[in-house]
């Protein structure tokens, strides 16, 4: 078996990363997403695709928090509600509703967290 990870890094001068990561993320078994207290700051619509592919294809997604806490995702408190409100007045309300309906429906899988070297599941 192998495993491939998508780096953004690797791509050939010119290609487009928005497609090209969407691609790899519809022929992929199993999706990996790391949650970080910094990640909503830069938002895109990777996780709604995730989870699209979860539903459609029975990808696997495993959701890993890393330093952050899941309640804060599930909820979208602390560093995720700052980001958010950040992202209110550019982005318009639907895709606002996908993101968070995402970060939602990904919090309730179980998953691993990460804080201060342990790791957990949850």
């Amino acid at each position: 078996m192998d495993i491939n990870t998508y780096r953004d890094d690797q791509l050939e001068r010119g290609e487009e990363i928005k497609s090209e990561l969407l691609k790899t993320i519809e022929e992929s078994r199993i999706s990996i997403v790391v949650f970080s207290k910094n990640y909503m700051f830069i938002p895109s619509d990777e996780l709604t695709n995730i989870m699209q592919c979860k539903e459609e294809m029975n990808q696997i997604v495993l959701p890993v928090f890393y330093h952050v806490d899941p309640y804060d995702v599930r909820k979208q408190t602390g560093s995720f509600r700052e980001a958010f409100s950040i992202h209110e007045g550019n982005v318009d309300e639907k895709k606002m509703r996908r993101w968070r309906d995402s970060l939602t429906e990904a919090n309730n899988l179980s998953g691993f967290h990460v804080n201060d070297r342990y790791l957990q599941l949850s």
